[in-house]
């Protein structure tokens, strides 16, 4: 016990340092929050027993990593840590030889209260700097689903504004997602017929979308039965994530669906050549992968995987769940996902905060409406 409060007070020490080192209030408050997000994971891990000593002595290492290199390289740092503590947390969670190892890294799950709005929620996204909450509403060919955001209040609650303008139309939108920089992204199936693309993009401000546009690069433009039905832009808004996904003669759910990438160059989204490596342990042939959601960093990944696909409100998919893989650079493939265990039902769409303590995704609640609920970092 004695060792392990000199391991919390040293880590305490090291991550104060730290954070006031920052001078940039976004890469400050990014820090602060991984500081949090460590001591309260490093807390749960001394109260199993485990050994800390290794993660604290890598800390150790921040105060010298901030002289020598600045914040940046000592975010870095926080974020290898972050990793360490992930495998230690998960080390002797197994489900079973040939099936999905089970994740414990988040809480018990709890909804969340949308002030001003009683309908359906789905699709999340959380914008990078976690003030704004984009949704679509029930996606189903019997309602119009169209795109809307939120205002944060707090943790568990948004202020419902209203309908992004410049996006919507008596088609489909939906799965929105924003970059950094306001370039914004969504699905829709307007004019797949002529264009055979589903991705279309604009710049956004304060509630609205110009200068639309079909995302240019050979992401989009996929001939039938291929199409597109989701994406995720990552933070810097050089990486596209997408689910392409092949339909059914006649129409309904499609059969398949895989999580894929391009990446920006110039003004087109191309597919990479190293998307099949570094997906390897995410897509499978016979099950469906699907709404992806990608960290700050870009080390985590989070998304649904399920034996079929499910239209709107159907009952069908209670079985869905949710996986988190990691991995410890960008150039690695993510590692095996674990399915996170305290998300249970017809459960989809998950988006995560800055700072990796929080995840949001929509649920089908006891009254047959999806609603937004919320798991936090242990």
């Amino acid at each position: 016990m004695i060792r392990n409060t000199v391991y919390l007070t040293t880590l305490l020490c090291i991550l104060g340092f730290v954070a006031s080192c920052a001078n940039a209030d976004n890469i400050k408050n990014r820090i602060q929050g991984k500081a949090s997000l460590a001591q309260k994971r490093v807390q749960v891990l001394m109260s199993e027993g485990k050994d800390v000593g290794p993660i604290v002595g890598m800390m150790k290492q921040v105060p010298v990593m901030v002289k020598k290199k600045g914040p940046v390289a000592a975010e870095a740092l926080l974020d290898k840590v972050l990793n360490k503590l992930d495998a230690l947390e998960n080390s002797d969670v197994d489900d079973g030889p040939g099936r999905l190892d089970k994740s414990r890294l988040f809480s018990q799950e709890k909804p969340v209260e949308m002030v001003g709005y009683d309908g359906h929620i789905m699709e999340l996204f959380l914008s990078r700097d976690d003030q704004y909450l984009f949704f679509n509403n029930l996606n189903d060919p019997s309602v119009n689903t169209n795109i809307h955001y939120a205002k944060r209040i707090d943790v568990g609650r948004f202020q419902y504004i209203g309908e992004v303008k410049g996006v919507n139309t008596s088609a489909l939108e939906g799965v929105p997602t924003l970059d950094e920089n306001n370039n914004f992204y969504f699905i829709s199936p307007r004019s797949y017929k002529k264009t055979h693309s589903t991705i279309y993009g604009g710049r956004y401000k304060e509630g609205v979308v110009q200068d639309l546009h079909i995302v240019s690069g050979n992401v989009n433009g996929r001939k039938p039965p291929i199409f597109n039905m989701g994406v995720e832009i990552t933070a810097d808004g050089q990486t596209l994530y997408y689910s392409e996904a092949i339909g059914r003669t006649g129409g309904g759910p499609p059969k398949d669906s895989d999580i894929k990438f391009g990446r920006k160059i110039g003004e087109e989204f191309v597919v990479s050549d190293d998307v099949d490596r570094i997906m390897k342990h995410i897509n499978t042939p016979d099950e469906m992968e699907y709404a992806a959601a990608i960290s700050l960093d870009e080390l985590h990944i989070f998304f649904n995987r399920s034996k079929m696909l499910v239209q709107g409100n159907q009952t069908i998919g209670a079985d869905l769940k949710i996986l988190h893989a990691r991995r410890n650079n960008k150039t690695e493939p993510f590692e095996k996902p674990k399915v996170l265990e305290t998300i249970k039902g017809f459960v989809e769409g998950a988006t995560i905060t800055n700072d990796g303590n929080v995840l949001y995704y929509h649920k089908k609640n006891e009254k047959g409406v999806f609603r937004i609920y919320r798991v936090e970092r242990l």
